[in-house]
């Protein structure tokens, strides 16, 4: 088993909590009004509906691979891994774009020319693009997203790497050098087996081959960028927290901004 009892033990504590975390933050956005259509929109139907998505990646992560599990996972079982992380990254991602989009459509951004702000010019990081959005929200929250830079930056290196060159892996197994020298050996001799027809010996070969190694639960893409890979049991619920505790935070700025509003705007509603 890759982890030890004790961090089982606190993956599990995460895992129990899930559900209630999600209920949580439907019931609080479910509530919101807001004055702009395409605001709603993109809290309703985007920013929960990613949520929801990121809930149940998580819950067929841990279906197809729980943290004490000791045996390696079969091809299908990593392909499906492959598919839920990938999800869960991308929504991860567009959970930050849609909590960037409710907040300029509901503040009525514009750009230096009086439009409305689109495109690029609508994100939470980075930039320069984004610094019309940026400085419309409070310092409190400001300060807030400038703590996420570091956790922002990883994410983003794997968000870029799925949508634009290589997605995201979960090796079957992890060797070590000796290992590795002898899957080759085997390689070349199952050869030999096939080109004499005899599959009986292919057949041990190959279960040889299986019994080599073991399964590290870790995502990585690239082997050419030499990505360090992530164990993503820990990692999808470093992400999921972040994302729970940005929505609260997002909630008190749209309360800042309402009751400000309405300070400087007696007759406000």
């Amino acid at each position: 088993m890759y982890f030890s009892a004790e961090q089982v033990q606190e993956l599990e504590e995460e895992h129990l909590q899930l559900k209630e975390k999600y209920v949580n933050l439907l019931t609080a956005y479910s509530q919101l009004k807001f004055k702009n259509n395409e605001a709603y929109e993109y809290a309703r139907h985007g920013f929960m509906r990613r949520v929801g998505t990121l809930q149940r990646c998580i819950e067929n992560i841990y279906e197809i691979s729980p943290p004490d599990r000791e045996e390696k996972p079969s091809r299908e079982e990593c392909v499906d891994l492959d598919i839920n992380l990938q999800s869960f990254i991308m929504n991860v991602f567009g959970c930050l774009d849609n909590i960037a989009w409710i907040w300029a459509k509901e503040q009525g951004l514009k750009d230096k020319k009086g439009q409305p702000l689109s495109g690029g010019h609508i994100g939470l990081f980075s930039s320069k693009k984004n610094e019309i959005l940026r400085a419309s929200f409070s310092q409190e929250f400001q300060n807030y997203l400038n703590g996420l830079s570091a956790w922002y930056k990883n994410l983003e290196n794997f968000r870029h790497a799925l949508a634009h060159r290589i997605p995201l892996y979960v090796p079957p197994c992890s060797m070590t050098p000796e290992e590795h020298a002898r899957d080759n050996d085997l390689d070349r001799e199952k050869v030999e087996a096939m080109r004499r027809r005899d599959f009986a010996r292919c057949e041990q070969i190959s279960a040889e081959q299986r019994a080599l190694g073991k399964f590290v639960p870790c995502m990585t893409h690239s082997y050419v960028e030499e990505t360090k890979p992530i164990v993503f049991h820990a990692q999808v619920f470093a992400d999921w927290n972040t994302i729970a505790q940005m929505a609260e935070e997002f909630l008190k700025e749209i309360n800042r901004s309402r009751e400000t509003l309405a300070r400087d705007t007696p007759n406000a509603t």
